[in-house]
This record gives structure tokens, C-alpha cells and sequence, in this order.
């Protein structure tokens, strides 16, 4: 029954990972590759979720101590970029149907006075009434400590020589 569980953590994980590679190309003005991402992890995430019984993951924090959040949560934030994706993509049915999925799982999950911007950021991890580390959150915060130390014209200059 263990390696159920991992099976579940495995699926969570990539679709938290093609989630955070998706939202990249986004950034990087490349809808094409980030709607497909972007699909993945919706399908990933529903998946998963559907296999955790309790709609809540236990993740370790960096102090060792369990965080539970929500996986739906993870999934309104997709679905919210993926909204976005198929705007920049001109798909304006589909951006409208992922915006308002977003938008349900977002009513259904936050608490009174909460809003969906205290919970999709990257720096912002927490909000005043209680805390989330979402598996995206976590993989973008390593990604930017991971990079912090990297100087932008540096990359510039390795990416001219390599063109």
C-alpha cells in the first residue's frame, strides 16, 4: 500500500513540476509549449487528486515539520495560468472555461477574506490566516535560490557565443 502513496506523490510531483515549466515558457512568451505543460499538469493534478482520498497532501517544510495544503489550490493556480496561456494563444473559449474553473476552485477553497493572490506567488507562501507551501511554490522558490547568484549578462554572453 506504500508504494500506492508514492505512486499518488509522483504524479502530484510532475504535475507540480510541468507546472512550473509551463508557467517559465509563459514568461518566456512561448504559449505553444507552455499550454502543453500547462495541460499536463491539469491532468496530472486531477489524477492525483482524485487518488488522495482527503483532497490534502502532507508535504515536509525545510524545518522538517508537515504542511498540508491544498491540491486543488495547486490546480486553480494551473488552470489560472492556463487561462492565460490560451488568452496569449487567442483561444478565448478555452481561457474563459480555465479562468472559471480557477475561479470555482479558488471560491471553494480559500476562506473568507482570503484572495487568490496571497496564495499564487512565488516569494508569497503564506497568508495571514494560515499557512501554504504548495509543491509549485516550493520548486519555483528552489529554482530562484538555486539562480540568484546568476548574472543575467553572463547568460547573455554564453547564450550569444552558443547562437
Amino acid at each position: 500500500n506504500g508504494g500506492a502513496a508514492n505512486d499518488n506523490r509522483d504524479i502530484l510531483y510532475e504535475g507540480s513540476l510541468r507546472s512550473v515549466i509551463g508557467s517559465l515558457y509563459l514568461d518566456l512568451n512561448e504559449p505553444w509549449k507552455a499550454r502543453d505543460e500547462l495541460e499536463n499538469a491539469v491532468q496530472l493534478l486531477e489524477d492525483g487528486i482524485q487518488l488522495v482520498d482527503s483532497g490534502n497532501y502532507e508535504v515536509t517544510g525545510d524545518d522538517g515539520n508537515p504542511l498540508t495544503y491544498s491540491l486543488r489550490l495547486d490546480l486553480a493556480h494551473v488552470l489560472h495560468s492556463l487561462s492565460y496561456t490560451y488568452l496569449a494563444l487567442m483561444q478565448w473559449e478555452k481561457s474563459y472555461d480555465a479562468f472559471d474553473q480557477a475561479m470555482d476552485m479558488y471560491q471553494s477553497e480559500l476562506l473568507e477574506g482570503e484572495s487568490p493572490m496571497d496564495w499564487n506567488s512565488i516569494a508569497t507562501t503564506t497568508s495571514s490566516t494560515r499557512e501554504s507551501t504548495s509543491m509549485t511554490d516550493r520548486l519555483l522558490n528552489y529554482l530562484f535560490r538555486a539562480t540568484e547568484d546568476i548574472d543575467l549578462e553572463d547568460f547573455q554572453q554564453i547564450d550569444n557565443t552558443t547562437a
